[in-house]
């Protein structure tokens, strides 16, 4: 037995001091771990070693398995698996599996499939995350498919078009590019917490490894003294050759335990030093995660790319359905929003296009607000809408393709549109707030009014209270464009109508046949035949100028200048003044309304 030399100077005490060693060093770095661990792994292959469990093939250049059918595993002569399982390991700085030749290939079966880039250490119990930590696939297609299925998979995987990737799923893809603090917190306290309960066990286990270590170690240095003794010389040794044997069989009776035990110690303690190390490296990172206000004020760099000549998301299922179910749709939910055809200076593309299509489109800048505990919502506008153009068309028209090519067919039939805000602005200004541009509104019924609704058919109710309306420009036609275009019927109806004029104040009708003017503090009326009714006060010197004629006057004072005729009195000589011709003409003429700029 290798374990027993002929002499006591060699002891178990190397291996507890190593063990001890490696035992304190869990609070180390990882460089001083592994450089402990290396030691008592040494310890424990030499124990394996001595008790030659099992069957190790080792060559110092290369080990070749050849057989046109490979089956490694715990498996009969059949190559199926024993009953009681098994575990296969394969460790190495560099592992490669290959499936030469034209129809080689490499496939994986297992309920569970796992791949995480780490180092696993020497002994397979730590997981290092590395600068190099990567996993790469590359082929010329490449499919992953998830399917929601029990006992078999019922749709086999559809592979992707040659130089393709596909990756389909019966529920959710999900495609994640972001960082996080708040849970990056949450996560890291829940592992932080779960990692102090794992290494107070792993502290546990140690100590009662430790324990199992030392018992089989002392129980091994006992026999072995018990061994010595009685080969004290070599009569000794004939004489107690049995008893000796006896001690030798337990020896080799208790060796597995040994190694087991030891085994169990090393493993124990590398589970608690790579708790450690874990927890370390977690209590770090919360440590310097950045505070909320910092995360949200800079960029963290993370991103999702899509980048490809045609993209199409649709939402359907997968006969090609579109889903208008409750909940189908598309969402995308952002800060910042932009859809641009641009070049990569920022200039527009030149054939670039925008299109959106549906029964019905909502752009909103709507607020919502959950109260009294998310029972109730409001719903407030808020936020600004700007659309800028050179040209700018909105339009409810019926067209038909020809040529490839829309053509305007109709005005679309009971079509409308209405504006509603408190305060509407339309605004042709320039940037200096000059006027230069023009606003046209063309209709067969043009109404522009200050009324009150009726709250659910939006006809009209009634005048808003204290509602005003201001028409004014430098020059303004009301109710003729030229001379060919006016309007058949023009009625101004109020209870107070004011017209004020800082000059000349005029009123016409047909070609100035009879004009009425109020011209520099004059009133002058004007026409064929003039005529007042009513009772009537001139409250200021009146001239005549023409002959006047009433069937009845009422005079409390008369004076006759050059005569006075009737027909029953003559007094005086009748003397003939001459009457001025009528040589008032309109003073105002009929222009023009500006021509309307081109469109």
């Amino acid at each position: 037995m290798g374990l027993i030399t002929d002499s006591m100077d060699y002891t178990f005490n190397d291996w507890k001091n190593a063990l001890a060693t490696f035992r304190s060093s869990v609070e180390e770095d990882l460089k001083e771990i592994r450089k402990q661990k290396a030691e008592v792994l040494q310890i424990r292959a030499e124990i394996e070693n001595e008790l030659h469990l099992g069957k190790y093939l080792r060559d110092e250049h290369r080990i070749v398995i050849s057989a046109p059918e490979v089956i490694i595993g715990n498996v009969d002569k059949s190559g199926c698996l024993l009953g009681g399982g098994g575990t296969i390991v394969i460790r190495s700085n560099n592992i490669a599996v290959e499936g030469a030749g034209e129809g080689g290939s490499v496939t994986t079966r297992a309920t569970s499939i796992r791949q995480i880039a780490v180092d696993p250490g020497a002994d397979g119990n730590e997981a290092v995350v590395g600068v190099t930590s990567e996993i790469i696939s590359q082929a010329r297609t490449i499919t992953l498919q998830s399917n929601d299925a029990e006992d078999v998979f019922s749709i086999p995987p559809i592979g992707a078009l040659p130089g393709g990737v596909r990756i389909h799923a019966d529920s959710v893809v999900e495609i994640d590019g972001s960082q996080s603090v708040e849970n990056k917190q949450n996560m890291l306290q829940e592992q932080i917490e779960t990692l102090d309960k794992v290494k107070s066990a792993a502290k546990s286990a140690v100590d009662d490894k430790k324990k199992a270590v030392d018992e089989v170690l002392s129980d091994l240095e006992e026999l072995m003294k018990q061994v010595e003794k009685l080969r004290g010389d070599d009569d000794d040794v004939r004489t107690n050759v049995v008893e000796i044997d006896e001690l030798n069989e337990q020896i080799r009776g208790l060796s597995p335990s040994v190694y087991n035990a030891v085994d169990a110690y090393i493993n124990s303690i590398s589970v608690l030093a790579e708790t450690n190390r874990q927890l370390k490296v977690l209590e770090d990172e919360k440590k310097h995660l950045a505070k909320a206000d910092d995360f949200k004020k800079k960029s963290t760099g993370a991103g999702l790319s899509l980048h490809g000549e045609h993209i199409e998301i649709v939402s359907a299922d997968g006969d090609g359905n579109l889903r208008d179910n409750e909940g189908a749709g598309l969402d995308i939910i952002a800060n910042k929003m932009s859809i641009a055809a641009v070049e990569h200076d920022g200039q527009l593309k030149e054939k670039g296009e925008l299109h959106i299509n549906a029964k019905t489109i909502d752009i909103s800048t709507a607020n919502t607000k959950l109260e009294d505990e998310g029972k109730k919502s409001t719903v407030t506008a808020e936020g600004d809408i700007i659309v800028t153009s050179k040209t700018l068309t909105v339009q409810a028209v019926d067209n038909e393709i020809k040529d490839e090519k829309p053509e305007e067919k109709a005005l679309t039939k009971d079509s409308k549109f209405s504006f509603r805000a408190e305060k509407m602005d339309f605004s042709a200004t320039d940037t200096e707030g000059k006027a230069t541009g023009a606003i046209d509104l063309n209709a067969k019924a043009v109404a522009v009014k200050a009324m009150d609704v009726d709250k659910d058919k939006r006809t009209d109710k009634k005048l808003a209270e204290g509602s005003t309306m201001l028409l004014l420009s430098e020059k303004m036609f009301v109710g003729a464009k030229d001379k060919d275009n006016k309007s058949k019927s023009l009625q101004a109806v109020s209870e107070q109508i004011g017209l004020f004029a800082d000059n000349t104040l005029e009123a016409q009708q047909g070609e100035a046949k009879a004009v009425l003017q109020l011209d520099g503090g004059k009133v002058a009326i004007s026409g064929s035949k003039n005529e007042m009714y009513g009772a009537t006060t001139i409250q200021a010197k009146t001239e005549i100028k023409d002959e006047l004629q009433a069937p009845k006057a009422t005079i409390k004072n008369l004076e006759a200048k050059t005569s006075f005729k009737s027909t029953n009195i003559s007094d005086g000589i009748p003397v003939d003044i001459p009457i001025p011709p009528a040589n008032f003409t309109a003073k105002l003429t009929k222009k023009d309304a500006p021509k309307e700029s081109e469109k």
